[in-house]
């Protein structure tokens, strides 16, 4: 089975980190995703990072901050006055920041990726050139490491 969403929206509210009763860190928000074949139809979704994740998004990131959320889908089932009710969140793997609340201020770290030590150029279309880029090196790099299917390790 596989489980995974990619999201690009702007965050709706404020960001508030909470602890749970393991002293673990976590953060609730939803974002807004804007569907542009739709009419401009917006979708909202409730997302939850723990962690570093957590933290980092609440340190540097605010409502209407433009990130992108990478996961996985979670149901969840509970009830309300004795009627089952049904909810989905997005589980984040990994938030990558591409713009902050504070994006001059900030702007060595305004496109600092939750999940990991890296950075991505601030301007949008320079940052899908450039991963475009790196994808063609990262591939070119590995097919000089596999030279032929009798070196595959599988």
């Amino acid at each position: 089975m596989y489980n995974k969403v990619t999201l690009v929206g702007r965050i709706t509210h404020d960001l508030e980190i909470k602890n749970s009763g393991t002293e673990k860190v976590f953060l609730r928000f939803s974002i807004a995703c804007t569907r542009s074949r739709d009419n401009n139809t917006t979708d909202f979704f409730n997302c939850v990072a723990f962690g570093k994740n957590a933290e980092n998004t609440a340190k540097y990131c605010g409502k209407g901050s433009l990130i992108l959320v990478d996961g996985s889908i979670q149901q969840n089932n509970f009830e309300v006055d004795g009627q089952k009710r049904t909810s989905y969140d997005i589980i984040s793997n990994q938030i990558v920041f591409l713009e902050t609340r504070k994006n001059s201020e900030f702007n060595s770290v305004s496109n600092y990726s939750s999940n990991s030590n890296t950075y991505a150029p601030s301007n949008n279309q320079q940052s899908i050139t450039n991963n475009s880029e790196k994808s063609k090196k990262d591939y070119s790099e590995l097919s000089k490491v596999i030279s032929s299917e009798n070196d595959l390790p599988f």
